[in-house]
């Protein structure tokens, strides 16, 4: 079920911006690695949305998590991540 994936990944980031809550990265990578080579749209969105988010605060994991794993994250979710 789409909509159960996207909503086991969203959640991973309470809020955005200012007030954004963040778990550590090692408590977050468990739950998008299954996701990862999804082609889905809203999966990919939402995979993309929290590494953005996430980089805001640990850019250097964020950025060896997409680089550890660049043959399976999508260029959608890379796009989005902005990285």
């Amino acid at each position: 079920d789409i909509w159960s994936m996207r909503t086991s990944i969203v959640p991973l980031v309470h809020y955005s911006g200012k007030n954004a809550v963040y778990l550590r990265p090692d408590q977050v990578f468990p739950f998008l690695d299954p996701h990862l080579g999804n082609r889905n749209n809203f999966i990919v969105n939402a995979v993309g949305w929290v590494l953005r988010e996430m980089h805001n605060i640990y850019p250097r994991e964020i950025e060896d998590y997409i680089r550890e794993n660049a043959a399976n994250i999508s260029s959608v979710a890379r796009r989005k991540a902005r990285l």
